[in-house]
């Protein structure tokens, strides 16, 4: 326990498994430090009540919910027409900033009435977004944050004019209002997965800029299976949201057109805005006999998808993180990702195979040939999926993580404390015989 039962308190807007990705980190590190004893609390948007009381309900009585507002609720209807990007830096992001406002003041009642003495905000990722998590005269830690991504310059075009010069206008206004939220610029401590993230972060941090990745797997869950699959088929698997982002569009097209000497199939697991364009894309391609969607999958039944795959394939050309890639090889399954973002600061050439991004006819090719190598070598499929699991074991396991999130949140804490208990300086003798005069006077 932290000395003199000093707490913690995360806060993020999102905080669940259902949604998966940035949402289901911040319930990640709470759960793994409730686990090991640390007095932790969780304080997050009304929104998650149901899935946190139906997946974790004996941890509820340590989980605080910010309340939704009409605001929040007129934000999300207008995001609702928005492409995705878009929605993100202009009404997800007002209603973020309003969240704040409300749970400051819940933060302040929970430091008088739990003892928090640090506050912790994993989420949003992006290292542009603002916070208003200062001003409560306890540490504050941001991060890990993974961001500054944009698509690789050949495929600008897959993001419109209109989102490009949105997201262009909400980078350029990250720096200015900073300035009113000053969360970033105050934090005693921010965390970035990589030097990409470093490079994006507003100008004027006062606090330490430290490196830790985002994304992490829980190897005792994430295994890879007893026995072979019996079918004789190869199974490809794609398992993520349905955007444009992750180019499953790509995918279909080079399904298409590849011809392998050996049976196989393609599994796209997951659901999105762009699903039924995809489900019509592979019916014109003529490929709906080799590729099945199966919709989307959580907790033991994407799992169970990922064990059951001989190979993961990967095609996003925008992702910061990819913590998909990291359940992949902790299961023992090798992977196909595009060269680009957070996919190639995950993959090494032991655990999987990265495909050049520089042009849409290098992309097609290397996704082609990639998939080549991989069906037709059993061999190369074993060696690549136990490299990734080693690699897993050693280096992505959610303990880890949390290990050195530990080690920040003690150092913080106990450095308040010793500056709390520091008496302050006795005046030197000059300085005495002059206040003595004037008291005197």
């Amino acid at each position: 326990m932290f000395a003199e039962r000093r707490a913690v308190l995360i806060f993020a807007q999102d905080a669940n498994l259902k949604d998966g990705g940035e949402a289901a980190r911040p319930l990640q590190y709470f759960l793994e430090l409730r686990a090991r004893g640390v007095d932790v609390h969780l304080l997050v948007h009304e929104r998650n009540r149901k899935a946190l009381e139906a997946g974790c309900p004996e941890h509820t009585c340590r989980v605080h919910f910010v309340p939704e507002t009409w605001f929040d609720r007129a934000c999300a209807r207008v995001g609702d027409f928005l492409p995705e990007r878009m929605y993100t830096v202009t009404t997800a992001a007002w209603s973020w900033i309003a969240t704040q406002g409300r749970a400051r003041r819940i933060i302040r009642r929970l430091m008088r009435e739990a003892g928090i003495g640090l506050v912790h905000q994993p989420t949003p990722i992006s290292p542009k977004a603002p916070s208003r998590m200062h001003g409560f005269g306890i540490p504050v830690v941001i991060g890990p944050l993974n961001g500054g991504m944009d698509f690789p310059q050949a495929f600008a075009r897959r993001q419109s004019r209109i989102a490009a010069a949105v997201v262009g206008l909400a980078r350029r206004c990250a720096q200015p209002l900073s300035l009113i939220y000053r969360g970033l610029r105050e934090a005693r401590v921010v965390l970035v997965s990589n030097a990409r993230t470093r490079e994006a972060l507003p100008n004027g941090l006062q606090g330490q800029v430290r490196q830790l990745t985002a994304n992490a797997v829980h190897t005792q869950r994430w295994t890879p299976r007893p026995q072979p699959r019996a079918d004789g088929r190869v199974r490809f698997l794609f398992a993520g949201r349905l955007v444009g982002f992750k180019a499953v569009d790509q995918l279909l097209e080079v399904w298409s057109r590849w011809k392998p000497e050996v049976p196989v199939e393609l599994r796209i697991v997951g659901d999105g805005p762009e699903r039924a364009e995809l489900e019509a894309l592979a019916l014109r391609l003529g490929v709906q006999d080799t590729v099945h969607f199966a919709g989307w999958a959580a907790g033991e039944a994407l799992i169970e998808e990922v064990r059951d795959a001989d190979v993961f394939v990967f095609p996003s050309l925008r992702e910061a993180g990819g913590a998909v890639l990291m359940e992949a090889m902790s299961c023992g399954v090798p992977v196909i990702a595009a060269d680009w973002g957070g996919p190639a600061d995950y993959v090494q050439p032991q655990t999987g195979l990265l495909v050049d991004a520089s042009s849409p006819a290098a992309f097609k090719d290397g996704l082609r040939e990639a998939m080549d190598q991989l069906a037709h070598d059993a061999g190369l499929r074993a060696r690549l999926g136990a490299a990734g699991r080693t690699h897993a074991l050693q280096n992505l396991d959610w303990s880890r993580r949390v290990d050195v999130l530990e080690s920040i949140y003690r150092e913080l804490l106990r450095d308040e404390l010793a500056t709390e208990r520091t008496p302050a300086p006795l005046l030197s003798w000059p300085d005495a015989t002059a206040r003595k005069v004037r008291e005197d006077n």
